[in-house]
C-alpha cells in the first residue's frame, strides 16, 4: 500500500490513500515488524504532503488547479482526521513510539483560519 503514495496526487486521491492505509494497517490480524516500521515514514510523508498544500494566508488546502479550494480543504481535513487516528492506533495497538495528537486538527497550520474559510464558504 505504501508504494502508492505520490507527492503529485490530487487531494481526493490522497484522502483515499490515507483511508486505505488506515483500513489495512488496523484490520490486519498479524503485522510484521517491517510493516510496523514502515508506518512512521509513511505518516511523515503524509504530513509533509499536507504542509505542502497549505495556504497559510487563507487556511485552505489545494494543489491541483482543477480543484476548488473548498474541495481540496475538505479532502485534506478528512485525511488529517484519519492521520491523527492512525497515529493514536499505532501507539495503542502497535506500540510504536509516535507523538499522538494533543488536540484535534493540530496538523493544520492555522485551524482558526481553516474554520473561518469553511464558515465563509457555507455562508456564500
Amino acid at each position: 500500500m505504501l508504494s502508492f503514495f505520490s507527492g503529485d496526487m490530487r487531494s481526493v486521491d490522497f484522502a483515499r490513500y490515507i483511508y486505505a492505509l488506515d483500513f489495512l494497517y488496523f484490520h490486519c490480524a498479524d503485522m510484521q515488524e517491517n510493516e510496523k516500521a514502515a508506518l512512521q515514514p509513511a505518516l511523515a510523508q503524509a504530513i509533509a504532503y499536507i504542509a505542502d498544500r497549505a495556504n497559510a494566508d487563507t487556511g485552505t488546502f489545494s494543489h491541483d488547479p482543477k480543484e476548488s479550494p473548498i474541495e481540496g480543504t475538505r479532502q485534506i481535513l478528512f485525511a488529517v482526521n484519519l492521520i491523527e487516528d492512525i497515529k493514536q492506533d499505532a501507539v495503542v495497538k502497535l506500540g510504536l513510539n509516535l507523538a499522538v495528537a494533543g488536540k484535534i486538527f493540530e496538523l493544520l497550520p492555522d485551524a482558526a483560519k481553516t474554520a473561518g474559510f469553511i464558515r465563509n464558504a457555507l455562508d456564500g
